[in-house]
């Protein structure tokens, strides 16, 4: 044993010696080729517990983004690549398709899905997948995501001259398997790009500012920008704060003139990359400041919650976060290696400067607000963080194997000060802080073990053995968070035995089987999983993406629906006028008996084979164009309730502005608002239009006398909530004199809610019955103070609403064919025939977007915002052809400035070829 260890010690030393000597390339190749080994054996151990359990890595726990979203988003993806390639190289036709009418009510696909997979490189394989085989793909690119990230830092550490391989090798691996990584990239995947991007940007930048080589800071500059815009964003901050500390090392006062030079022509070459990105990044941003998340007036705290600062420094070295995003989780070495950083005097300056200023951004809410775009507050940039972390390891490697007596007893100290947290504080991770802490010691025994005057000579077992501890705190955080032993977050993932069976037996496949395809149709429903139409090419009232359009979230507001979020919305509450405005034929729930008291009025129950779903047909169903012979302004529907504002609609179309020819409607409302008395039990109080609740649980009742063959409605007006937590839950269930009882939830989001929508009026459904309605009782989630300016119990009686639906049935859109005959179900084109006795005006029940251009007999004509959320068109008497065309808002503006980026990027190019050939001359 002895012997062996002697022959390792004496290898690991003659490599060390003769790394130096070799060439560059050759030091580069085994580099490469001794991180890819190390890095799959990592990934083994890292991804162990999921590898046991027969896990994916998709996200299926909380709101389900890993499936709902980036997963079916990649299987889209693929369908939607493979459809392009052969429209493009087998039709020769260059105009594809970027509509849907399977995202919601109908989107944009090129900018809904670029937060996605749109734009990202690594996404296109999904091109040369299977849709049947992509759960394996999707797990590939994870891992890819994360090895690319490592070679990138590693790239950026070599160039900045940290030649150390096994320095190097440690940092990289404290990077790529930082907390941020093994929390963020199985469950949001792309989240893991600006890990590979950062280092190169920084590496870009370093080029040109030592060599004068912009190319590749172009080059990142453009994927960066094409990739994500979200990202992009944090990308550009963190660059900008690199290259300000790097010019300041750089230059001193006397250069003044030359670092203004060299930053404004940084700005150029960044615009240059920005530019070629425009083809992707302009209709995204088109979107994005149209999307109502962007200023809904979230306030941000000033500071931190107290458990936030006090589990900080845990979190540093384990499997948790404080909060806000803030996954840190390093391996037990990056602490002592920031400790030995500012144990060394008169070195590192601007690197301490740096994480100084990083770390107080971390500890500021405003700096989570500003990096998150002055949207809510949350510190997903902390991967920037890491990439510093993990630099700092490697700056202070050589002195972690030659520490003073001083460092030492730093380092006790340290370990002291964790130790106390760990027994004082008390935080929730105390067995993953237990193992860093651990983890930190042996480091310290290590390098006090050969501390003496030969410790040169062993110093490749030193860095051997270090790289290890480094390695198992690693490992020994992701055990710790991904298993059953800690925080089990594998078991949030989906089964990969269960993906096909998940993929099959969904809402929109069941109504898909029902085989009526001859036009476009909705459906809603209690219980739609996200976004399964995009994959089964229906339609439905769902829609669960990060960008939304901004005029359907202004139609909820408009009619109080009971849909607090503005980019994830299910079933228009069952409201069976706006389930008609908007082009609804069939409603779906579970095989469950209960779940038919909330199929609004006029659904039959259908036969069909699936037998864990059970379907209702519309009887009065409207199709995507139906027509109105008047129109409504806003003032005449501004005084009315959200009940009178819905059969408003369905008796006059609400325009902007009033139309040339046709007549004003005058509202009359047939819903009755009845009186009510309020009893409130223990724990609750009323006074002044206010409810005290000092008892979770506590109920409120109102008592009223309702309409039989009604939907009865509690409107509540200007509610706000003023208690610690920042969203509050009002459980409201309506009952008969029979106790027959449908329960619905209302969700109120504070303005310290991180997606706070700024909705305070809401009109609960309690469903159409046969039988009156007498009670509604209100039970409260949360202490605190519920205020309100107005609350009402509405009866709205069903004749009015059969008699308004024929009327908009007398003259439809037939023959509507959507041209999305294609894997994709993606289009830009529809069409359709009416034939019209008198002037009226066609609404056409597709979300109002200026991407959509009108066609009349061959001849362009307006497209009006209808209702809201709609669009419609003045049509004369007589037959006539409808056709709709639709192109990405800012994509031919965005294609233009691209190929101007190219011209430009081109005209460098030759610049730069033209100056080296006259230096060569010379």
């Amino acid at each position: 044993m002895l012997n062996q260890y002697r022959k390792w010690t004496a290898w690991l030393q003659n490599y060390a010696e003769s790394w130096h000597t070799k060439e560059p390339k050759y030091r580069k190749r085994v580099f490469l080729l001794s991180y890819t080994l190390l890095f799959l054996v990592m990934a083994g151990i890292v991804f162990w517990p999921f590898f046991k359990e027969g896990k994916t890595f998709i996200w299926v726990g909380g709101a389900s983004d890993g499936w709902a979203q980036h997963y079916t988003a990649l299987v889209y993806y693929g369908r939607w690549l493979r459809d392009a390639a052969e429209q493009i190289f087998a039709e020769h036709n260059f105009s594809i398709p970027t509509f849907s009418f399977s995202i919601g009510y109908g989107s944009d696909l090129f900018t809904t899905l670029h937060y996605y997979v749109i734009g990202d490189p690594l996404d296109l394989l999904s091109a040369f997948v299977p849709s049947n085989l992509t759960q394996y793909l999707y797990g590939a690119l994870i891992l890819l995501r994360l090895y690319l990230a490592g070679l990138a830092f590693s790239a950026f550490c070599f160039y900045r001259k940290k030649t150390k391989p096994a320095g190097v090798m440690a940092g990289a691996f404290v990077y790529v398997f930082c907390g941020f990584a093994l929390y963020a990239a199985v469950r949001h995947p792309y989240f893991t790009n600006p890990m590979i991007y950062l280092p190169l940007l920084l590496l870009g930048a370093e080029k040109y500012l030592q060599e004068k080589k912009q190319w590749l800071f172009i080059v990142m500059v453009f994927v960066s920008a094409v990739s994500n815009f979200y990202f992009f964003y944090m990308l550009v901050l963190l660059t900008v704060l690199y290259v300000l500390f790097r010019l300041f090392m750089i230059y001193d006062k006397r250069q003044l003139r030359q670092a203004v030079i060299t930053v404004l022509q940084m700005i150029g070459y960044a615009i240059v990359g920005v530019m070629l990105s425009a083809v992707i990044l302009l209709p995204v941003l088109y979107l994005f400041f149209g999307d109502p998340r962007t200023g809904s007036g979230y306030v941000a705290p000033i500071v931190y919650s107290r458990n936030y600062y006090k589990k900080f420094l845990s979190s540093f070295v384990s499997f948790d976060t404080p909060g806000y995003w803030n996954y840190m989780g390093y391996s037990a070495v990056a602490l002592l290696s920031v400790v030995l950083l500012f144990l060394q005097k008169k070195k590192h300056t601007y690197l301490k400067a740096g994480f100084l200023l990083l770390t107080v951004f971390l500890m500021v809410p405003l700096a989570g607000q500003i990096f998150n775009g002055f949207s809510y507050v949350t510190n997903r940039w902390v991967w920037g963080y890491s990439m510093l972390v993990a630099y700092i390891v490697v700056t202070v490697w050589d002195s972690l194997l030659t520490l003073t007596r001083k460092q030492l007893v730093g380092f006790v100290a340290v370990i002291g000060l964790c130790v106390g947290v760990f027994l004082v504080i008390g935080v929730s991770t105390t067995v993953n802080f237990a193992f860093s802490i651990i983890i930190m010691l042996l480091i310290l025994l290590a390098l006090m073990m050969w501390k003496d005057e030969k410790s040169y000579e062993k110093k490749p077992v030193m860095e051997a053995v270090l790289l290890l501890l480094v390695l198992a705190g690693i490992g020994g955080n992701a055990w710790l968070g991904y298993s059953d032993a800690g925080k089990n977050y594998v078991s949030q993932f989906k089964d990969s035995s269960e993906v096909a069976a998940s993929m099959e037996n969904t809402d929109s496949n069941a109504i898909r089987d029902l085989g009526d395809e001859d036009e476009l149709y909705r459906y809603s429903g209690t219980t739609l999983f996200p976004n399964s139409t995009l994959l089964s090419g229906m339609s439905s009232t769902q829609y669960f993406w990060s960008l939304s359009n901004g005029a359907i979230v202004d139609y909820f507001k408009t009619m109080s629906a009971l849909e607090p979020s503005t980019y994830c919305y299910r079933e228009l509450d069952g409201r069976t006028a706006l389930h008609a405005l908007a082009g609804v034929r069939y409603y779906i729930t579970k095989n469950i008996k209960s779940q038919e008291r909330f199929v609004p009025y006029g659904y039959e129950e259908m036969e069909q084979e699936n037998p864990d779903y059970r379907v209702f047909e519309n009887a009065y169903a409207l199709p995507l164009g139906y027509t109105y012979d008047s129109y409504l302004l806003w003032e005449d529907i501004e005084g009315l309730d959200a009940a009178g504002r819905q059969e408003a609609l369905l008796q006059g179309v609400l325009l902007e502005e009033a139309p040339e020819g046709y007549a004003h409607t005058e509202t009359a409302p047939s819903a009755e608002a009845v009186d009510y008395t309020i009893t409130c039990d223990e724990g609750v109080t009323m006074e002044d239009n206010t409810f005290t609740v000092t008892q979770t649980g506590a109920v409120a009742t109102l008592e009223f006398t309702g309409l039989p063959q009604c939907e009865t409605y509690l409107d509540i007006l200007g509610l706000t909530f003023q208690g610690e937590p920042d969203t509050a839950d009002l459980q409201i269930c309506g009952m008969t004199a029979e106790e027959v009882r449908v329960v619905k939830k209302l969700t109120y989001y504070t303005e310290r809610y991180s997606w706070y929508s700024d909705r305070h009026d809401f009109l609960v459904n309690l469903c159409y019955s046969e039988d009156a309605r007498t009670t509604i009782a209100i039970t409260f989630s949360e202490q605190g103070t519920y205020c309100f300016e107005k609350m009402a119990v509405i009866c709205q009686p069903m004749e009015s609403y059969e008699t308004a639906v024929a009327a908009l049935q007398e003259d439809v859109l037939e023959g509507v064919d959507l041209h999305n005959d294609n894997s994709s179900y993606s289009t830009s084109r529809v069409t359709g025939r009416i034939t019209l006795e008198e002037s009226k005006m066609l609404c056409l029940s597709i979300p109002y977007s200026t991407g959509w251009k009108a066609y009349v007999d061959g001849e362009e004509q307006p497209l009006l915002q209808a209702n809201v959320m709609y669009m419609a068109l003045k049509l004369d008497a007589g037959a006539h052809t409808i056709e709709l065309v639709y192109e990405t808002p800012g994509l031919k503006v965005g294609l233009i400035i691209s190929c101007l980026g190219a011209v430009a990027a081109g005209g460098l190019y030759l610049l730069h070829r033209g100056r080296k050939k006259k230096q060569m001359v010379l």
